[in-house]
């Protein structure tokens, strides 16, 4: 791999009415679909003519947006499961409101290794199977891998980026607003550049 691009989903259902995320199988709202495809317009032009692989997490959120990129650019996305945003348990399909009744109050360890939820992921987890699955598309694929996840999967696709490991978040976070581009390259020397991050200039107007 040459160069690995990070999409974050648009805006989806259930930040519109207000649930935590997490694995909930929520679509995008309108907004969202509009967000994507300005996205994909985007992509459109910067990767013309290029070798480009498109994953994606298999959440719907996360598939509505790939599939407009990748009609955009002519491929049919890969979806994967390895890919998806940290699981909350049994708070992933519930409201912040509900949430906050089960949730665990974790006061001991490190923050990586905690358990806010009952059956939810910890970070370490969630940064150990993001990890894995890109280790095995590093070796599979020549050019550029476009990888379209989510907010926490995302900096776990920055961090095995940058070889950062587990126990540095949250010491070391990222923005990355919806819909956003960044763009990681391999540089001089085989180094492993941040080129773009959190990029959202493609979205300016989109209401």
């Amino acid at each position: 791999m040459e160069e690995l691009i990070l999409v974050r989903h648009g805006y989806s259902q259930h930040m519109a009415l207000k649930m935590a995320g997490g694995w909930a199988p929520t679509p995008m709202t309108d907004l969202g679909r509009r967000q994507a495809q300005r996205t994909a317009e985007r992509l459109r032009e910067e990767l013309a003519g290029r070798p480009v692989r498109v994953v994606a997490s298999d959440l719907l959120r996360t598939v509505e947006t790939a599939r407009a990129i990748g009609g955009a650019l002519g491929l049919e996305p890969e979806l994967t499961a390895a890919l998806r945003e940290q699981s909350l348990g049994v708070a992933n399909e519930m409201t912040h409101v509900q949430a906050d009744e089960v949730a665990l109050n974790p006061t001991t360890g490190p923050e990586v290794d905690r358990v806010w939820y009952p059956g939810a992921e910890t970070w370490r987890e969630m940064m150990h199977r993001v990890f894995t699955c890109l280790d095995q598309l590093d070796h599979q694929t020549h050019g550029t891998l476009l990888v379209v996840s989510h907010n926490g999967a995302g900096t776990c696709v920055v961090y095995w980026w940058l070889r950062l490991f587990p126990g540095q978040w949250p010491a070391i976070q990222f923005e990355l607003d919806l819909c956003s581009i960044t763009t990681l390259r391999i540089g001089d020397h085989n180094g492993r550049r941040l080129v773009r991050l959190n990029d959202t200039s493609h979205l300016a107007g989109v209401e």
